[in-house]
């Protein structure tokens, strides 16, 4: 089970700290963390508020049965832009004005900077942070939904085949992500095939044929219970050049040292800095996206792998996040490789 009230709690406890009076809550992964983590696609809320004593779920007529059904919160009020439905006021921001006033809010803390009349509105990623690390049940969740992604992962070889298009490959693999039991995937799958397709880090699928020649960056992954998973694998097709082969065994390397510098207490610039230095000096260049991001409820989420980090932001007990380091030459192919970390007493792959 879910204990939504410790989580309020966390935030009472900086509400007071920071001497405000409610922290809202828009941004939709951290209003599922404290009222719905169970509904991988969207929040059924606008906006929560939580103030020292309730919590106060706003949304739309449109969602207004299940959230009341669904969402953990003491009240629901209700925003319709048509007069024959009972509500609290015709848009999201009048209600959030009117539940603020009844409340006497004068110092606010949220999550995405808004301007409130009357109202002094700080922003404040505290919840982002306490996303950061995962309890037991989100461990849980976490390593059901990859399970699942990996019994797909072993489907690839029979999907990606020559002769079929990007977008035959794709619709194969989610219809065998929700087969195996995902609640939702985690993002439109990627298909991403020969010289010039798998040399872009983002692809979107394509009419393409695959080719007995080429390289197929495959990214894909699936929501159970409300908590994702994300990998990529590149499937080389039978005839693909040797240099193909070659990047790809300097790309697997280049991951196997990353995850080897996954340290509590070590900065996350210097992962992305093992892996860099392991693609020195011919293929650093072609590195061109971040190490790896955190994931859970959203697929992209705190914390980030990258050069560019802080040096305060650190590897801590409870993390789950991607290593998925990719060399992508145009006219000539890409690989990525990624795999998804779970840091206990050392960092594993789920």
């Amino acid at each position: 089970m879910i204990d939504y009230k410790r989580r309020i709690a966390e935030v009472r406890k900086h509400i007071a700290e920071k001497g405000a009076d409610a922290f809202v809550l828009k941004n939709a992964g951290n209003i599922r963390y404290l009222s719905c983590s169970h509904v991988p696609s969207f929040a059924m809320l606008t906006y929560l508020v939580v103030t020292p004593r309730r919590t106060i779920g706003i949304t739309s007529s449109l969602e207004e049965w299940r959230a009341r059904e669904q969402v953990e919160v003491d009240d629901i009020r209700v925003f319709a832009g048509y007069s024959g439905i009972p509500s609290d006021g015709k848009t999201a921001p009048d209600v959030l004005k009117s539940v603020l006033g009844r409340y006497g809010v004068k110092t606010l803390l949220m999550d995405s900077k808004e301007r409130l009349h009357g109202i002094r509105v700080t922003g404040d990623d505290l919840v982002e942070r306490l996303r950061e690390v995962k309890d037991d049940h989100e461990i849980r969740q976490i390593r059901a939904a990859v399970r699942m992604t990996k019994r797909v992962e072993r489907m690839l070889a029979d999907i990606v085949v020559p002769g079929r298009t990007e977008n035959q490959a794709a619709a194969d693999i989610e219809h065998a992500l929700r087969a195996e039991g995902g609640t939702a995937i985690s993002f439109t799958c990627i298909v991403a095939s020969g010289r010039y397709h798998s040399a872009y880090s983002h692809h979107d699928v394509t009419t393409r044929r695959i080719g007995k020649a080429d390289a197929v960056v495959v990214d894909f992954g699936c929501y159970v219970n409300g908590y994702c998973s994300d990998i990529t694998r590149t499937l080389l097709m039978k005839d693909a050049p040797q240099r193909l082969h070659d990047i790809y065994d300097l790309v697997e390397r280049a991951q196997k040292v990353g995850i080897s510098a996954v340290k509590v207490g070590r900065p996350f610039r210097d992962v992305e800095a093992a892996i860099r230095e392991e693609l020195k000096p011919d293929y650093d260049r072609y590195f061109v996206h971040s190490t790896g991001h955190g994931f859970g409820l959203e697929v992209h989420e705190r914390p980030w792998v990258r050069m560019t980090a802080p040096e305060t932001d650190v590897v801590r007990r409870g993390q789950t996040f991607t290593i998925e380091p990719g060399v992508y030459i145009p006219g000539v192919g890409g690989v990525r490789i990624e795999d998804d970390i779970f840091v206990g007493d050392r960092a594993r792959v789920l």
